[in-house]
């Protein structure tokens, strides 16, 4: 029977491509307030209120 996979481990591709985004992507301050302590959930919220 194989593994069931950890929530860090589930949840790795989604952290990998938002990690690269605020690397490459991000306006500063919002990486800044994630860096800061923003919750994951919050930081979405935000960059999806930025989309046109």
């Amino acid at each position: 029977m194989a593994a069931s996979k950890t929530p860090d481990q589930a949840h790795a591709p989604v952290l990998d491509a938002l990690a690269n985004f605020l690397a490459h992507h991000a306006p500063q301050h919002i990486t800044l307030a994630y860096s800061g302590g923003m919750d994951s959930t919050v930081l979405l919220h935000a960059l999806i209120r930025l989309q046109p």
